[in-house]
């Protein structure tokens, strides 16, 4: 987010700095490549904070886009920057109370992204026009790996919508059963499509989830995942488990409230007992006595 940037470095430019030392590093990740826009604003920002930040984006994508398509991505950028970090730290950091995905008003959310993706899947390269920028791939291939975070954005709004509907009803005093049907008919999980975010997973997934699972709790209803979401959350628990014995010469014994098998999936202990125990059921992990579990295949894995 270009705006959060300016206003981290015009407080290190304030003095801040002076207070505390100031370290700023890049890192490689899944997501470095649509990363290009935060780390140009980055840059500028640090040569001179006082740029207005939104005419940084525009810079960089009618640079590579050129005056025809560059606003098209720039609308798409300025979405994701409202939706998915909005205008403070307070409300990007997801650690705070004030952390948010979405603006006040899903709908717009939803509209904005309908109509970005509509216009950026139907545009045709510039070819009169020549990249200001070097680029290791074509633009084509930056649009390519946007569209997906576009399309969890549009998911995402359209669940608030619904969910909204959800607790509206919970308002009328509807039943317990009804309360269940509908809300289990609304969790359509947010596909990962092509992305790779942070941990598993989108944030707007994990956001669906807890919102769901907060109001399964207040109004004492039952939450049902589908099976494919089950199956894909137990698998990528098996990987975790393949990795970890590749550093080990002996067999990596765990329990199943083990943290090592929620932590990096920010997954309750409830949900990750769930995921392991269809491990078990297909034999995927044998029990070695005193509770604890081992892959089933263990010396496949294991250090050589």
């Amino acid at each position: 987010n270009a705006q959060l940037l300016a206003q981290f470095y015009r407080q290190v430019k304030a003095g801040a700095d002076r207070i505390h030392p100031i370290t700023y590093w890049s890192e490689m990740e899944a997501c470095h490549l649509t990363n290009i826009f935060s780390l140009y604003a980055a840059g500028q920002l640090l040569w001179n904070p006082d740029r207005d930040p939104d005419e940084l984006l525009r810079e960089i994508t009618e640079g590579i886009w050129g005056p025809r398509n560059g606003p098209v991505m720039l609308a798409a950028l300025r979405l994701i920057q409202d939706v998915r970090t909005g205008p403070s730290w307070d409300t990007y950091w997801m650690w705070l109370p004030t952390h948010r995905l979405g603006t006040a008003d899903p709908a717009n959310d939803l509209r904005r992204a309908v109509e970005v993706i509509a216009r950026l899947e139907a545009m045709k390269t510039d070819a009169s026009f020549v990249p200001k920028f070097p680029l290791p791939f074509p633009p084509e291939t930056f649009v390519e790996l946007t569209l997906p975070h576009l399309r969890q954005i549009r998911a995402f709004a359209d669940f608030r919508i619904k969910f909204s509907d959800l607790e509206a009803a919970a308002q009328t005093g509807l039943g317990p059963t009804e309360l269940t049907r509908r809300a289990n008919a609304i969790w359509d999980p947010i596909r990962d499509y092509s992305t790779w975010i942070g941990v598993f997973g989108p944030p707007e997934a994990l956001t669906q989830e807890a919102m769901l699972t907060k109001f399964a709790h207040n109004h004492g209803i039952v939450l049902t995942p589908p099976a494919w979401l089950r199956w894909r959350d137990a698998n990528r628990q098996l990987q975790s488990l393949q990795n970890r014995q590749r550093t080990l010469a002996i067999p990596l014994q765990v329990k199943p409230d083990a943290t090592q098998l929620t932590r990096e999936f920010f997954w309750s202990a409830e949900k990750g007992r769930d995921r392991f125990q269809l491990l078990i059921d297909q034999g995927l992990v044998e029990a070695t006595g005193d509770g604890t579990y081992r892959l089933a295949n263990w010396e496949e894995y294991r250090q050589r």
